[in-house]
């Protein structure tokens, strides 16, 4: 009789306890889960953590070992302004940027994000460091030295391979629409433009989009490209930072606004472009 007077007390007693544990593990948790650092965290901490693309025009590694690229030289000069190390992360995989920025692992992704409304829920996007058209990349008749697709319309029915996530996207879904007909997108895990773009160049895949700069380089690395068929208008090219962390974006819009377009801005673009 006593003993199941007791029973709920026990049972009680045992959910309490049981949800005293879970919410200690949730504490833990949050304990763990990384802050986004203000700019002050920064300094003091001494490091700026960026990710970017890994390629030539991102961040790559070159024969001495050393990182080299277009955006891994404006970030390493912007970690320099704020007297801190830079520590740059190459990933293949914008989705996985943004969702690393929103998380707070990354102080920044350095890699050229139109500024559409594609992330602008999740991120901020810089001052510009570039302005780029969005250009097909096809393989060029032996004869001609030109594409087949020689107007956007020719792409009805076709396929073009992107980055999965990445911006053009958008673009050519909006393509698809101006021209009334279905062009296929595939996005490609793990790769960047440039990597599809020698994928272009061997056979392996028809078609990508990179931007105009980019292609000019591409044309001249490998000769039975065309990359002459603009796919979009002019359009910004920027960078990413949470939206938690305003002090950063204009502390980094102030340094782009000096660094852009000054005589080693267009030394390192000549350089790489």
């Amino acid at each position: 009789m006593n003993r199941r007077k007791h029973t709920p007390i026990y049972v009680a007693g045992g959910c309490f306890f049981a949800l005293l544990m879970a919410l200690s593990l949730l504490l833990r948790r949050a304990d763990r889960a990384p802050a986004h650092r203000t700019l002050a965290d920064i300094r003091r901490e001494g490091t700026l953590r960026a990710l970017t693309d890994g390629s030539s025009t991102g961040a790559a590694r070159g024969r001495d070992g050393l990182w080299h690229g277009f955006q891994y030289e404006i970030l390493k000069r912007f970690a320099d302004s704020l007297g801190v190390q830079l520590a740059v992360t190459p990933v293949d995989d914008l989705p996985r940027c943004i969702g690393e920025l929103t998380a707070g692992h990354y102080d920044l992704v350095a890699t050229y994000l139109p500024p559409t409304t594609q992330w602008a829920y999740a991120v901020d996007y810089t001052r510009p460091l570039l302005l780029s058209r969005q250009m097909l990349v096809q393989r060029a008749d032996t004869v001609t030295g030109r594409g087949t697709v020689t107007r956007q319309s020719q792409l009805a029915g076709d396929t073009v391979c992107i980055p999965r996530g990445s911006p053009h996207l958008m673009r050519l879904r909006h393509l698809s629409d101006e021209i009334a007909d279905t062009i296929h997108i595939i996005g490609m895990e793990y790769t960047n433009p440039e990597k599809l773009a020698a994928a272009v160049a061997e056979g392996r895949i028809k078609h990508t989009i990179v931007h105009e700069q980019l292609a000019r380089k591409l044309a001249r690395e490998h000769r039975n490209l065309d990359t002459s068929l603009p796919v979009s208008l002019e359009m910004p090219c920027c960078w990413a930072v949470d939206k938690q962390s305003p002090d950063l974006l204009a502390e980094l819009d102030a340094f782009l606004d000096r660094f852009v377009g000054s005589l080693e801005y267009w030394r390192l673009y000549r350089e790489y472009y």
